[in-house]
């Protein structure tokens, strides 16, 4: 049983053109993947931080990704691999920076918990002598309130001249 076996002769040095393209698609889909991935991994993390303000910047970032990861798509979409390959590029870059954003660094390793554990030790004693302060105002008011009340019913009665 014979096999008819037909090849396409290899260049004689650099590569084929359609090496070429293979290699732009597949950077080009693995850097919308890796954009993507960077970009719900950022989502999750702010969602995890309910009361994290987003930076201006860092929102900025994030909308460049996602501009620039649909002009990569709309360009691989028409067959212009060589613009879709660079708008993946900036789109995975635009992610990165948008995840790796200093502010939120420092609130994934300086959680709320850290700052209670941080500032009670400072306040609780300013805070004490302040609560006894308003615990005594409170007894002085009501003490007063209630002798007020016994005077005026003792006017009413006539005891009281």
């Amino acid at each position: 049983m014979e096999l008819e076996v037909r090849s396409v002769a290899a260049a004689v040095s650099g590569f084929a053109t359609w090496e070429v393209d293979a290699l732009v698609r597949r950077r080009t889909a693995e850097g919308s993947a890796a954009a993507a991935a960077s970009l719900a991994s950022l989502a999750a993390v702010i969602a995890s931080l309910p009361d994290m303000d987003v930076p201006p910047a860092l929102a900025h970032s994030a909308e460049d990704a996602l501009q620039a990861a649909a002009e990569a798509r709309a360009a691989a979409a028409e067959g212009r691999l060589d613009a879709a390959a660079v708008a993946a590029r900036a789109a995975h870059v635009a992610a990165e920076s948008a995840f790796f954003h200093p502010d939120i660094l420092s609130l994934l390793y300086f959680p709320s918990e850290y700052k209670m554990a941080v500032y009670i030790p400072l306040f609780l004693p300013t805070l004490m002598p302040i609560l006894t302060g308003l615990a005594w105002d409170m007894k002085f008011f009501v003490r007063r309130r209630r002798c007020a009340a016994s005077y005026r019913a003792a006017t009413r009665a006539g005891a009281v001249e």
